[in-house]
């Protein structure tokens, strides 16, 4: 049996080649480990672990920017954590159903935080469904995106509009409140869609009253735009649920209606 002898050239091109790529390794793991302490890994470098292919290497990666594995430092200074490259996530969403990169993209899209441009190519796209508290202008670029979709018009179905097309808001609610601005916006914009269809307008008030039922409380900003809207029915069910009370008493008062001020001494009287 004829058995093939490696040349000592041969042998010599493989170690160059093994020397290599051990480097690589372990120049990926040292940049891997520290984002633990804040330190950024390039977008450049991102992208070279992904398309490496390397299933290991990007679940490390994707694990480190989740904030898993992180040491008592990590956890005490979490605003320090670097965002992934929107690049980086981009292409693992546009790849997700190559190669790969299906199981990273299952990983990616519930644990490692968004970047902007992710999340507004998510909800574009339809693909967005809660899985993450999306950024104060990322969550800005939603509400106003579900609310001026063109496709509302073709959408509005009477009474089950609103469980068709406002479906995930539902669910975000249900998981999230929004910032003292976005609540303002929400209140403020879906009490005075720009179609003006019912149940189209219905809808966007149901969107309106099940924030109030999910959160409960609204900043005192939210509370503000509440009463400003003059909308009697979701004024009265806020006194009525609100937690903590009413803290804009003094724009309450100024409204000056009979029933809701008497159901906020009511309500106070409980708390």
């Amino acid at each position: 049996m004829n058995e093939s002898k490696i040349s000592i050239a041969e042998i010599e091109e493989l170690r160059k080649k093994a020397e290599v790529e051990r480097q690589v390794r372990r120049e990926i793991a040292k940049n891997i480990s520290g984002l633990q302490f804040g330190i950024a890994i390039s977008a450049e470098q991102q992208m070279r672990i992904i398309l490496r292919r390397n299933i290991s290497e990007i679940n490390e990666m994707l694990k480190a920017y989740a904030g898993e594995d992180r040491g008592i430092t990590r956890i005490l200074d979490e605003d320090k954590i670097p965002l992934m490259s929107p690049k980086a996530q981009l292409y693992i969403y546009e790849h997700w159903q190559k190669g790969p990169y299906h199981e990273i993209w299952d990983f990616l899209k519930v644990n490692v935080p968004y970047t902007d441009e992710l999340a507004e190519r998510l909800i574009k796209d339809g693909n967005f469904s809660a899985q993450q508290h999306l950024s104060e202008k990322a969550e800005r670029y939603y509400l106003a995106y579900k609310l001026n979709d063109p496709k509302c018009e073709e959408a509005i179905r009477g009474r089950c509009f609103f469980s068709y097309f406002f479906e995930e808001i539902k669910e975000y609610f249900g998981k999230y409140g929004l910032t003292p601005e976005n609540e303002v916006f929400l209140i403020e914009q879906y009490l005075n869609p720009r179609y003006h269809r019912d149940a189209y307008i219905d809808s966007c008030l149901e969107v309106v009253s099940h924030y109030i039922d999910c959160r409960k409380s609204l900043h005192i900003a939210g509370e503000k735009a509440l009463i400003a809207s003059g909308n009697h029915g979701l004024i009265m069910k806020y006194i009525k649920i609100a937690e903590e009370g009413m803290k804009a008493e003094k724009e309450l008062f100024a409204r000056g209606n009979r029933e809701e001020v008497t159901a906020y001494f009511e309500r106070y009287a409980t708390l």
